[in-house]
């Protein structure tokens, strides 16, 4: 993780399976670095307050039960994890995702624990700047 997290909404992250016994295994996954917590209004007011927490990154290590499971079995310590890209969005996090997920074959490469793809985008953030949309910077 980088020191200054401050512009970073969140992560794109690898986990690695070292361990000797096992197959060489993989899984391409995201996190926020922050969660949203709502909390009631105070008293006299209407609407709910809401913060941001910590979301516990480090801890974390992954949704995938076959990715767990493999962790609970070997240890811990047989896993490493590294982040593969810092996202500045929640778009840009999802998409990013995606993106690492197809260019590693990750759905149905067996070497792989990730075996579904659940992302949901919405429409493209005006802020958001994408390479491939910008005409300025096309090669034609």
């Amino acid at each position: 993780m980088p020191e200054d997290t401050t512009k970073v909404f969140g992560i794109t992250y690898l986990i690695r399976n070292h361990h000797p016994d096992a197959k060489q295994r993989y899984y391409i996954g995201t996190k926020q670095l922050l969660k949203r917590v709502k909390r009631k209004p105070l008293k006299g007011k209407s609407k709910n307050r809401i913060s941001f927490v910590d979301n516990d990154v480090e801890k974390y290590w992954g949704s995938s039960k076959r990715l767990l499971t493999d962790i609970e079995k070997y240890g811990i310590g047989y896993f490493s994890r590294e982040v593969i890209e810092l996202c500045y969005s929640k778009f840009h996090c999802k998409y990013a995702e995606l993106q690492w997920q197809i260019k590693c074959n990750a759905l149905i490469d067996e070497r792989f624990y990730n075996n579904m793809l659940n992302v949901r985008l919405g429409v493209i953030p005006k802020d958001y700047v994408d390479i491939e949309r910008n005409p300025d910077t096309l090669k034609l």
